[in-house]
């Protein structure tokens, strides 16, 4: 017996309700978020004499150089800046101190780091790096060696992020009272970070360090500390579904069949289920990591490295197969864009991995090879990874006696690569908002026409 004509039509109408409301639903995951109420309610004279005033006390000596004055004219561009994307996310280190601001050098100072065979070593400088002129990386930021502590930095960080288009900063953290060998500690900074992302409304993941003694059980203890202590905070980064999205790197060496403890849903020390429960994310260096990683009980893996060939997961050929082997496992594939690479002002033997930017080209590539692997988040390594050269934040010509930094002059000049990053984010929002549109035509209309020949 065949169904009324008006019964099948009320069907028909409301699925494409459902439909609609589901489309909508999707895409406001993936959709921008304005920011131009909340940013030019201000007075820009104002903000801008505010941030010229504050950048007095930036300099490491005390002394405002005059390409920092500069810096405010670009405030007048960004105040009208409307939309950034949660689902870029962007590596941010905190690790930076300046002698005027904290009384001491931390990471501009950088080490020349030896290579592991004496011979190679032997070869290369040794020893330290002496700021302001003489700092561990090899370009050299606009603001100068400023302290990651500094409010104004911050501020204005998150303001050329919000400008790059990018919604979520990476932040590298390690627990309470650990560093890396070369810095501070970066927790006790944490809650200020967060409360300065929220007032741009960015978000803030975290990206565990392989910190002293790291294990699956204080693996345990730093998750359970960082969801207590700011899991309620509204700067912190929830994914669609939620729970929080944290990025493990170097996750290779604590082996699967420990990380399977933690992860999956029967293990002695299981997260899932709990209040601790989140997104893990593994890094992915070698091919056999991926099936390593699935075992593990990870909710996916990225590639973080910025030079393209380095590793399996660097690797932007393997990009696509390696989507399609998550989204076959239904975990996430986040891959690394970056603008190049380069590290010999702190690895100065490493000369064979380094990825010049081709004035911009470099980067440019990887965006499209990383959007045409469909991912559901990509990432930019980095914003401010300077000593590795992966850094975004703009950059200006520098010299001191017996060395000339490189810069982004060739490539389009210091704000270059943020802008570059925005046009490369509305097209991506543009491809995943395509993406859903097609599919919702096909599911719901396919459907439609489909029914209507059947009973017209």
């Amino acid at each position: 017996m065949r169904m009324p004509k008006k019964l099948i039509r009320l069907i028909l109408l409301c699925s494409f309700i459902v439909g609609g409301l589901y489309f909508l639903y999707e895409w406001k995951k993936t959709r921008p978020i304005s920011y131009k109420k909340r940013l030019t309610n201000n007075n820009n004279n104002e903000y801008l004499d505010a941030f010229k005033q504050q950048f007095l006390k930036v300099n490491s000596e005390g002394d405002l150089d005059e390409h920092i004055v500069s810096v405010t004219s670009d405030i007048a561009k960004v105040v009208n800046v409307t939309t950034c994307n949660y689902n870029v996310h962007i590596f941010y280190y905190a690790w930076f101190r300046s002698v005027s601001q904290d009384g001491a050098w931390s990471h501009w100072n950088h080490e020349y780091i030896p290579h592991w065979k004496p011979k190679v070593a032997a070869k290369y400088r040794t020893g330290r790096h002496y700021p302001p002129d003489d700092i561990g990386a090899n370009y050299y930021p606009l603001l100068g060696p400023y302290s990651s502590l500094n409010i104004t930095v911050l501020e204005l960080h998150m303001i050329w992020i919000l400008k790059a288009g990018a919604g979520v900063l990476v932040l590298s953290w390690y627990p309470p009272g650990l560093a890396d060998d070369n810095g501070p500690q970066v927790d006790q900074y944490v809650r200020t970070i967060l409360d300065i992302a929220n007032k741009f409304q960015l978000k803030i993941a975290f990206h565990i360090e392989p910190f002293e003694n790291r294990n699956v059980e204080t693996m345990l203890a730093a998750l359970r500390y960082l969801l207590d202590t700011y899991g309620d905070h509204p700067g912190m980064y929830k994914y669609t579904d939620g729970r929080p999205l944290i990025y493990v790197y170097d996750s290779y060496l604590i082996d699967w069949h420990s990380w399977r403890e933690l992860l999956d849903p029967l293990g002695s020390y299981t997260i899932r289920g709990t209040r601790y429960d989140c997104l893990l994310i593994g890094l992915l260096v070698d091919e056999a990591h991926q099936r390593e990683i699935i075992n593990a009980g990870f909710d996916g893996f990225y590639t973080y490295f910025g030079a393209d060939g380095f590793t399996f997961g660097s690797t932007r050929t393997n990009w696509a197969s390696c989507a399609k082997f998550a989204r076959s496992h239904g975990k996430l594939f986040i891959p690394s864009v970056s603008p190049g690479y380069c590290d010999t002002r702190v690895r100065p033997w490493n000369g064979g991995n380094d990825r010049h930017r081709q004035n911009g080209a470099y980067m440019e590539e990887g965006w499209r090879v990383a959007e045409a692997a469909k991912p559901h988040i990509i990432g930019v390594t980095s914003w401010n990874e300077w000593h590795e050269g992966t850094q975004i934040e703009p950059a200006i010509p520098f010299s001191y006696p017996g060395y000339v930094y490189s810069d982004y002059t060739s490539d389009g000049g210091p704000f270059h690569y943020i802008e570059s990053t925005r046009r490369n984010i509305e097209r991506f929002l543009h491809l995943i908002w395509l993406f859903y549109w097609l599919i919702w035509l096909i599911i719901f209309k396919g459907s439609f026409f489909h029914v209507m020949l059947i009973y017209a």
